[in-house]
């Protein structure tokens, strides 16, 4: 059987359609659409290394806008192994002592040699917290669902 063009393992499949014999070669090579998108992406470092900065860059804060109302927003991940989370939070820092009711709250923690994260503000953690305090982002209703509702 031929071989496909530029390909020297793989022979052309038959297919068997009107008028040809059964082992008639296909006309053109038939490839993997997704074959591209098995490389590796960056073949010089370990995955065990890939992986760890694909967790750093996803823990490190950045702002975004929200998907929903376009608002400014910081959005990260906590740092936990078992039970990380995805964080939408305001940035705009709130004071934990008027904190509004039935918001979670999140701790900004920024040190000097260390990148920025963000981590829930627990009850353990907040009678000695000195962090920006923000709370989790809530979207305003858009004005085309108050004039509906």
């Amino acid at each position: 059987m031929p071989l496909c063009k530029g390909s020297s393992a793989k022979p052309l499949r038959p297919l068997r359609t009107a008028g040809q014999p059964l082992r008639a070669p296909l006309r053109t090579c038939l490839r993997n659409p997704f074959a591209p998108l098995r490389r590796r992406l960056m073949a010089s470092l370990p995955a065990h290394l890939v992986a760890a900065r694909a967790e750093a860059s996803a823990q490190r804060p950045r702002h975004q806008p929200c998907p929903r109302c376009q608002a400014d927003t910081i959005v990260a991940r906590t740092a936990d192994r078992v039970a990380a989370v995805d964080v939408r939070a305001d940035p705009h820092p709130v004071d934990p002592a008027t904190a509004p009711a039935g918001r979670l709250l999140w701790c900004l923690v920024q040190h000097k040699h260390l990148p920025a994260r963000i981590r829930w503000r627990d009850r353990w953690h907040a009678t000695a917290c000195t962090h920006q305090v923000l709370a989790d982002h809530e979207c305003r209703p858009r004005p085309v669902q108050e004039t509906l509702l």
